[in-house]
């Protein structure tokens, strides 16, 4: 097999579809297999966001082979289409790919050293994927022998998944995104929102006791103190939850960072510019949208600008640190 730093491959999807997934390669030269970070992207992300792509790279550079992956189908810009997406369902694509990767590349990485790092959505997959390794109930359980886990790190969890989607149970169908690629099910009469499957997960999920407080790995968490998806009171409970079986759980708390790595100083300032010029910005970065909202622009601009996430490498690198060395790790 030709000794290349990147692959491209596909596997098969939980629904059968043949999905994208990305191996990157160590930059630095060792005798020993490579150990794995998986990164599992958010809601309407791909293994080409910004964020999935920045990680990769400084994972690399730490010498761990990096496995991004589409937990959906993908449409333009890049933008996942998330109608099939559901918690149990990104679960269910992480241990697709995984098993996938064994099946054709264990002889040059190391999955009995595999770290899980999760973005949002793909923050609450990784937590659910990696408590099936111990006393979760029988009617929680998704997959079938699970892949150890040696650590897990968590950017801008959701404790409470139903929060994001809130708002859009009232919004009118012609108002809601296009990204969203929502279903034709309706949950209110004639206000629809989110994919039925997404909502009734969402809603039973209790992500505190079915899963969280089974998992045993060491768990690092970044939040960003302006991120609104999750007040003070769920991120005490989150971190309380995990102390109850993980050897350690440590978490770093970033000022001015909304949801998602979002610079709030910048965001903010976005937020009160018109919304042609900002979707003129849009169209010449080549990322054309048919804009429902001044909100859907600001969230494809956050979502593309690399510019505005300045301290993401920072980020990274600690979250790195830690799962190189979890139990020994040093928050600065």
């Amino acid at each position: 097999m030709p000794n290349t730093k990147q692959i491209f491959d596909k596997y098969k999807s939980p629904k059968g579809q043949e999905l994208r997934y990305k191996l990157d390669f160590p930059t630095i030269d060792s005798d020993e297999t490579p150990p794995v970070i998986l990164l599992a992207h958010g809601f309407g992300g791909s293994l080409k966001s910004a964020y999935i792509q920045e990680t990769a790279k400084l994972a690399c550079d730490a010498g761990f082979v990096a496995l991004s992956f589409d937990a959906t189908p993908v449409g333009k810009g890049n933008i996942g289409i998330t109608h099939d997406l559901t918690p149990s369902y990104m679960v269910k694509s992480i241990h697709s790919v995984l098993q996938e990767v064994d099946g054709k590349y264990s002889d040059r990485l190391d999955l009995g050293r595999l770290s899980l790092n999760g973005m949002s959505f793909g923050a609450l997959g990784v937590t659910m994927y990696a408590a099936h390794h111990n006393g979760i109930a029988e009617n929680k359980r998704l997959i079938k022998d699970p892949y150890p886990i040696q650590s897990v790190v968590l950017q801008s969890v959701v404790p409470e998944p139903m929060k994001p989607f809130e708002k859009y149970l009232n919004w009118p169908r012609e108002q809601l995104w296009k990204r969203f690629r929502f279903t034709k099910q309706e949950i209110g009469g004639d206000k629809c929102a989110i994919s039925y499957n997404l909502y009734k997960e969402c809603k039973a999920l209790d992500l505190y006791g079915d899963y969280a407080q089974h998992v045993t790995a060491p768990v690092f968490i970044q939040q960003g103190a302006d991120d609104t998806l999750c007040d003070g009171d769920q991120f005490e409970r989150l971190i309380n939850s995990f102390s109850h079986q993980s050897p350690r759980v440590a978490h770093k708390i970033y000022i001015h960072t909304g949801h998602a790595f979002e610079d709030t100083r910048i965001a903010n300032k976005w937020r009160q510019r018109d919304p042609e010029d900002i979707q003129i910005w849009i169209r010449n970065k080549g990322n054309i949208v048919d804009p429902s909202s001044k909100e859907h622009l600001i969230a494809c601009y956050i979502s593309e600008n690399t510019e505005q996430m300045t301290f993401l490498p920072q980020a990274v690198q600690m979250g790195i640190g830690f799962i190189k060395d979890p139990m020994g790790f040093v928050l600065s």
